[in-house]
Formats: structure tokens, C-alpha cells, sequence
């Protein structure tokens, strides 16, 4: 039932699925069974590690989409500086 899943942990694995021209990548957050502070991520965090992986194709993006991006991935900056 609803009401007993009040206090009941639940863990997903998020991912992002981008394109950028014909390249279509999808970027998994870590899962560690059992760890359910590890298996937390955020948008935030995902935009950050999308922007900051050499090789996700950041760089090739609109400078539009690049604006959601940096939008994201700063509120995550600033959260851990």
C-alpha cells in the first residue's frame, strides 16, 4: 500500500540519455548494492560529471543546451564549495 511505503528506502539508479548530432550517449550514475548514500545522485551532479567527461561530447553541444547544462551543473558546484 501507499501509506506503507512512507518509510520504506528506495533506491534507483538515474541515468541521462544525451545526443549530440549522431552520437547518442547514455551516462549511468554509480550502484553500489546496499549503499543507499552512495546510489544518490542528483540532476546536478549528473549535468556536472556530463560537462567535466572529456569525452561526453559537451563540447559539441548548442550553446543553448550548454546553457541548461551549465545551469545544472553549477547548482551542484556551488552545493560543494
Amino acid at each position: 500500500s501507499q501509506t506503507g511505503n512512507i518509510g520504506r528506502d528506495f533506491v534507483g539508479r538515474g541515468y541521462v540519455t544525451l545526443t549530440v548530432g549522431d552520437m547518442t550517449k547514455t551516462i549511468y550514475a554509480d550502484y553500489d548494492e546496499g549503499d543507499v548514500v552512495n546510489n544518490t545522485r542528483s540532476v546536478a551532479y549528473v549535468a556536472n560529471a556530463y560537462k567535466n567527461d572529456v569525452s561526453s561530447g559537451y563540447d559539441k553541444l548548442a550553446e543553448t543546451v550548454k546553457a541548461i547544462v551549465d545551469r545544472w551543473a553549477k547548482i551542484f558546484t556551488d552545493l560543494v564549495d
